[in-house]
């Protein structure tokens, strides 16, 4: 009977350091399948990241676009209001010069008519 309860020991201790062969076995093969789908996970974090950034920035440049096209927008019409303006004192400086004119020409001939009826009397 000793040899059989030597036996069952023997049995039991080979069982249980089999079993925690086992369990360390797949306990290892758990953490590595962990540590895998955790690299994974930090890989596509940082894949999104990027994302997001180069989203952002052409969201950015979108704003930049937009802002741009309204300063054009800004710019061409005061180009065209002094365009405008710039017509409007062209054609009052014409105007300026015809009565200028008129005006020399006015003063010319009552200087003429001066001398004339100065030298009449």
């Amino acid at each position: 009977m000793n040899v059989y309860i030597n036996k069952i020991d023997e049995y039991y201790d080979l069982t249980i350091s089999k079993h925690d062969r086992d369990f360390i076995n797949a306990y290892m093969l758990t953490m590595n399948k962990y540590r895998k789908q955790l690299t994974d996970l930090k890989q596509q974090a940082e894949d999104a990241a990027g994302a997001l950034l180069r989203d952002d920035k052409v969201s950015s440049l979108h704003k930049q676009i937009h802002w741009f096209k309204h300063e054009a927008g800004v710019l061409e019409s005061n180009i065209e209001s002094q365009s405008r303006d710039i017509k409007k004192f062209e054609m009052r400086v014409g105007r300026l010069n015809e009565d200028r004119k008129f005006l020399k020409d006015q003063t010319k001939d009552a200087m003429k008519q001066n001398k004339i009826l100065e030298v009449a009397l």
